[in-house]
């Protein structure tokens, strides 16, 4: 049974079988015992600790004693490091004197042409030409190879290498050697390490995709069921909105097509993704990224231009006015404004009635959204009373609208179909107007507003029935809930109006 403790060499805490923990205190005590340079053997006791942490990197769980034993077979015996370390004591390795080795770090097959290069001190590739050139010759090329390759060591230690390369064993150049061994075992172990992290990243991928895809369902479901079990509706107010915003069924077309390209494509793009994840599928051909960024790219630009287009269309405002005189209104009685269509408790309902140039045209139903839309009609309108020193009431329409220019905006303003009756002393207004009966009439703002100019001396009443269109009366909130009970009669009195309650 194996006890793991945790070790710290140079601030890297990993965890060790205790018995290798044991061999391995004995050997860095010896070590420091020995070596006299302590920034060489702080050296040497990183590059232990990179092993370390390379070899639990490889997956191993902890170090274990064969662990220990490799890295202390790389560093060497205590003793040979002593002699480095003190050459007094016996005559240190001649830094020009080389020893031949196989080189295990430069072999194409067992190193001795690299091991012959560091001692001959010729460059390797002309050594394996020679040998190349000898065995085709026939000569002694192949079994001299053999020979050597049996015959000589490996320089597998950091000492056996200074001594391949005739270079000085001391604590500076093992440190650099040992510092070249980690370097070469991370690069061998690299292939492992990218496989590992592939695998792990695979792992991820398929975890990310699988949530991904859920939160798309649970997101995209809902709102894909609701759109198609109100297909009807929304057929519908798809026509409502073409009539009513754009200038032809074209225009409307492809804003509704760019529109969906916005939304479907990225949608679309994200279930690929995570379904790809989730089975580690392959990814879109080029062609494919090509022609979904190229639609996305149209789809905006249109939406761009049409959004600037309709923009433009609200740039401009434009009036139009209409007079119209109550030439039977008398002072004796009050003038009594009503509007057409409304109800007192009914608020919803109108009739609309209008009579343009001989042509008769009836509007029933309620004045909700979906109605007016259907009708092209509006209900931005607004009542106001005003003083005149005029001796009859008259009444002035002003019909405003917009457009790209000011002359599209009055156009727009002079087509815009309002009725009024004014019969003695009543006036009767509407609740609506049209935007227009002519073919490419849309929504730009239109409005009107109806001012009834009161002279001196007359008197007038507002039905309930104007609670849709006048709220205020000289600064003051107007309170339809009590209109009823408690009537009040507005009248013009020197050039002003004011607000008397009857009894």
């Amino acid at each position: 049974m194996q006890k793991i403790i945790k070790a710290n060499i140079q601030g890297f805490v990993f965890p060790i079988d205790e018995a290798a923990y044991q061999t391995l205190k004995q050997y860095l005590d010896q070590l420091r015992a020995a070596v006299q340079d302590a920034e060489a053997y702080d050296d040497i006791e990183r590059r232990i600790a990179e092993l370390f942490s390379y070899k639990l990197n490889q997956g191993a769980e902890a170090i274990l004693m064969h662990h220990v034993e490799e890295v202390m077979a790389q560093i060497g015996e205590v003793e040979d490091l002593h002699e480095a370390e003190n050459p007094a004591s016996e005559p240190a390795v001649n830094s020009t004197r080389r020893k031949l080795y196989r080189d295990p770090y430069s072999k194409k097959i067992f190193g001795v042409c690299a091991g012959l290069s560091h001692y001959l001190g010729i460059e390797v590739t002309w050594i394996r030409l020679a040998f190349v050139l000898a065995v085709i010759a026939g000569g002694f090329g192949f079994p001299l190879y053999i020979i050597l390759a049996l015959v000589l060591d490996e320089a597998n230690s950091p000492t056996q290498q200074l001594e391949m390369k005739g270079e000085e064993v001391n604590l500076k150049n093992l440190a650099n050697d040992l510092s070249r061994d980690v370097e070469e075992a991370f690069r061998k172990g690299k292939p492992q390490a990218e496989a590992w992290m592939r695998n792990q990243g695979s792992r991820l991928g398929r975890f990310l995709g699988g949530v991904l895809l859920i939160a798309l369902l649970v997101a995209f479901v809902p709102v894909s069921v609701g759109v198609i079990a109100s297909a009807g509706a929304l057929s519908f107010t798809y026509g409502l909105i073409q009539d009513y915003f754009f200038v032809d069924g074209t225009q409307a077309i492809w804003a509704f097509v760019s529109a969906a390209v916005l939304v479907l494509i990225p949608v679309i793009s994200l279930f690929y993704v995570a379904l790809r994840l989730l089975v580690n599928g392959r990814r879109l051909p080029l062609w494919v990224k090509t022609v979904k960024a190229v639609m996305v790219l149209l789809a905006f630009s249109y939406l761009m231009v049409l959004t600037a287009q309709v923009g433009r269309d609200f740039s401009n405002v434009a009036e139009w006015d209409q007079e119209i005189t109550c030439n039977g209104a008398t002072s004796e009685q009050a003038l009594k404004i009503r509007v057409s269509g409304v109800k007192p408790k009914a608020f919803r309902e109108h009739h609309l009635h209008l009579d343009v140039d001989g042509r008769k045209v009836d509007y029933y139903g309620e004045s909700d959204w979906n109605e007016l839309l259907a009708n092209k009609l509006s209900e931005d309108v607004s009542l106001k009373l005003a003083a005149t020193q005029d001796s009859l009431p008259y009444v002035r329409i002003t019909r405003s609208a917009r457009g790209k220019s000011r002359a599209a905006a009055m156009e727009r303003a002079a087509m815009i179909e309002y009725p009024i009756e004014v019969k003695n002393n009543e006036l009767q207004l509407s609740q609506q107007f049209g935007l227009g009966s002519e073919s490419g009439v849309v929504w730009r703002k239109q409005e009107v507003e109806v001012t009834v100019f009161i002279p001196a001396g007359y008197k007038v009443v507002l039905d309930p029935s104007c609670r849709r269109l006048i709220h205020h009366f000289n600064g003051q909130y107007l309170n339809w809930q009590d209109w009823e009970s408690n009537p009040s009669i507005i009248e013009s009195k020197e050039g002003k109006l004011e607000l008397i309650s009857v009894d």
